[in-house]
Parts: C-alpha cells; structure tokens; sequence
C-alpha cells in the first residue's frame, strides 16, 4: 500500500507537472513565442521592410512547420536581458545564436547547435608582438578588452589571469571593442573570425588578426530555452538533428557563405 501510495503521488505530480509545462501550452495553442537578438550572419531584421532573413530564422521556420506549429517573433531583445526574458516566461525560446556559458546554465539549456564559430585574438595591424606567441599576453602590462559576464572575459580569465583586464557592460556594441583596439585604448581582444573580418573588409589596415596555429576558442552557436524545460528541447533538437541528416542546415549555411564569414559545420 505505502508504494502504491507513493507511486500514485509521483504520478500525479508528474502529470501535473506536464499539463503545465511550457510543451503543453505549445501544442494547446499550436504556437511558440520567441526573442531574438538582430545580429549579422545569424538573424537579420530588414529596418525597411522589417522582414526576418539568414540562417537562424530560415531553419527555425523549417522546424516549426514540420512540427505543425506557428512560430511568434514577438520580442526584440539584447544580450542583458535575455535570461531576464526566458527565465520570467516572457518568451518560450531564443531564436538568435548563443554561445554557451557556465554563467548562463544555471538559468538555460541550449539547443542542439547548427554550426561553430571559431574565435581568434585580435590586435592592432601593425603590432606583431604577440604572433605565434601569445603566451606574451598573460602581462600585468598588457590590456585585454572584455565585456563583463561574456565570452571575452571567461577567455581574459581563464587563459591569460595576469592581463589587465578593461571591462565594459552587456549594452556594449562588439563594433566598440574593434574602434578602442583601433584607438590604443586596448591591446587585445577577441572576437569571433566572421564580425572580425567583416570589418577588416570595410576598414582596411586598421586591426589584424594575432598568428597563431588554432583558434582560441570554437563556440557552439546555440539557441536557448528555459532550464529544465526538457521535453521542448528535446522536440527541437530531434528535429535539428533530422535536418543536418538530410543536409538541410548545410545547404542554408551555403546559401549565405561569404568570404569574410569564417564558420566550421
């Protein structure tokens, strides 16, 4: 009788659980709300015309038509407050990439990633002191430039402790960290190769890439949900999975290559 009774209590609880999980209330209403952040080479927002364009987006739609439910892109959000977003259920899900963090898993999940980037150190172009030797940035006399709680700072942190670290808040644009390089505010930074060499594209001369044999990082570019929200991370993963199988997510890639867009499938 006591495990009958304690089965029947985990049950309950279990269906309880289930009839208000967020998958519940997507497949009542057949519709999924999101946030997304604009940003070049993951999910554009057209300013004319305010049509949605590039990789997450097209994928996105994919997956949800094949699941037979409607995907609402009700909220424009930035990097600050997207936790805030997911964690009050403002939004069901983040539809721009993401690269997972220690800082962020305590509040999120990721999604099965659709490709990597690679991230590289990057200086002003005529400073050759660190090339083929960044163990020379681990100085008390050298200035990283992070942004607090992001990559950059788990990078400064984790492999050059000694550095200076000069710091900046989440409302930070990434195009100010290449403009203080620029100005000698800073010696280093990182950056992820397709944002960097975009603006070596339109500003020639003005900041390079630091030589060295690998990258010193290659991110998942993820999107996220809120934690413990199993089973709709599991209903878009499955799917994601399906569509690399059958060479979908690639093809998207594809269409939108360039040559100043460094990535790794």
């Amino acid at each position: 009788m006591i495990i009958l009774s304690i089965t029947l209590i985990v049950k309950n609880n279990w269906n309880e659980w289930i009839s208000h999980s967020k998958i519940a209330d997507i497949n009542k209403n057949k519709s999924i709300t999101v946030g997304y952040i604009p940003y070049n080479k993951s999910f554009i927002v057209d300013p004319n015309t305010w049509e949605f364009s590039w990789i997450f987006y097209e994928v996105m739609q994919e997956v949800w038509s094949r699941l037979n439910i409607e995907i609402n892109y009700k909220y424009e959000l930035w990097w600050s407050d997207l936790i805030t977003a997911i964690d009050t259920n403002k939004i069901d899900m983040m539809v721009t990439w993401i690269w997972p963090s220690q800082s962020r898993s305590k509040f999120v999940d990721y999604i099965e990633p659709l490709y990597y980037s690679p991230v590289y150190i990057y200086t002003q172009y005529d400073n050759s002191k660190f090339d083929n030797n960044i163990a020379l940035i681990d100085d008390t006399n050298v200035k990283i430039w992070i942004i607090d709680w992001e990559i950059t700072s788990s990078i400064a942190h984790e492999d050059f402790p000694k550095a200076y670290n000069y710091s900046s808040s989440q409302l930070t644009n990434v195009d100010q960290l290449m403009l203080d390089l620029v100005a000698n505010k800073t010696d280093i930074t990182f950056l992820e190769a397709s944002v960097a060499n975009n603006y070596i594209k339109n500003n020639p001369r003005k900041i390079k890439q630091v030589i060295s044999k690998n990258p010193i990082r290659k991110f998942d570019n993820s999107m996220l949900v809120k934690k413990w929200e199993t089973e709709l991370k599991l209903l878009i993963d499955t799917v994601i999975l399906e569509l690399k199988e059958e060479w979908f997510i690639s093809e998207i890639i594809d269409k939108y290559k360039s040559e100043e867009w460094n990535f790794i499938k």
